[in-house]
């Protein structure tokens, strides 16, 4: 009996981590790191995604702000964030639009150029402090950090940030409750 309890705690334990695990650091499953390549969608057919070393030489000529999704290949909410969130018709206009949408696999070995120096991604987002997955950075037209999000978000959720990060109101001192405030909204 003592043993039966002990198996159902374990399973139990193992099926926690299982459906949990992409909210703890370090977590890790039997998929090797894949190039960040991989998880982009074609030109034209959603978020224009590019890799941190040619995003951030981008958001440098353009002055656009950036936003960094820091995924993984095994995290459920990485994979759910991209089949709904970045799905939707109005985060893609306003990412395509007003930022340098860049994902780094926090795993991965490729190398990236950060500021001067070649570093893999998974030290890049060691650098960001990246502690669960997702996490998405937004960085300013200067390339300096303005905040993140950890965790998956609706589009709901998160189309409000983009709009408030592009429209520049986080810089001229209004905090995001007023913004949404603003617009009508919670």
């Amino acid at each position: 009996m003592k043993y039966l309890k002990t198996a159902a705690l374990l399973l139990m334990a193992v099926f926690l981590f299982l459906q949990f695990g992409c909210e703890k650091s370090g977590a890790q499953s039997g998929a090797a790191s894949g190039n960040t390549q991989a998880a982009m969608p074609s030109p034209g057919n959603g978020i224009h995604w590019m890799n941190y070393t040619d995003g951030m030489a981008q958001s440098a000529k353009t002055g656009k702000p950036v936003m960094i999704d820091f995924y993984t290949t095994w995290c459920k909410y990485c994979k759910l964030l991209e089949s709904t969130t970045y799905q939707d018709p109005q985060v893609i206009k306003t990412l395509n639009g007003s930022f340098i949408a860049i994902k780094v696999n926090a795993e991965g070995d490729d190398k990236v150029m950060d500021n001067g120096k070649s570093v893999s991604e998974k030290d890049l987002a060691g650098e960001y402090e990246v502690t669960g997955f997702p996490t998405i950075w937004f960085l300013d037209a200067k390339q300096q950090k303005i905040g993140n999000v950890p965790g998956y978000e609706p589009a709901s959720d998160f189309e409000p940030k983009l709009t408030y990060i592009s429209s520049g109101a986080y810089a001229n001192g209004i905090k995001f409750d007023d913004y949404l405030k603003s617009l009508g909204g919670k």
